[in-house]
């Protein structure tokens, strides 16, 4: 897995399977990077956001 990165940085951990665990409360954005694998394009990376709120 790639690494995360977040606006602050002091919100999640990351483990090796993927799995998120805050460490405080309030919003988050998450920046995910995988690589996709397509037959006809080879590998292609992509950066999605996903934004995060910890009640």
């Amino acid at each position: 897995y790639s690494p995360l990165t977040v606006s602050d940085t002091e919100v999640v951990t990351v483990n090796d399977e993927g799995l998120i665990t805050a460490k405080s409360k309030g919003k988050a954005k998450v920046l995910v990077s995988y690589t996709q694998n397509n037959f006809w394009t080879s590998d292609i990376t992509r950066t999605d956001e996903v934004k995060i709120l910890v009640k």
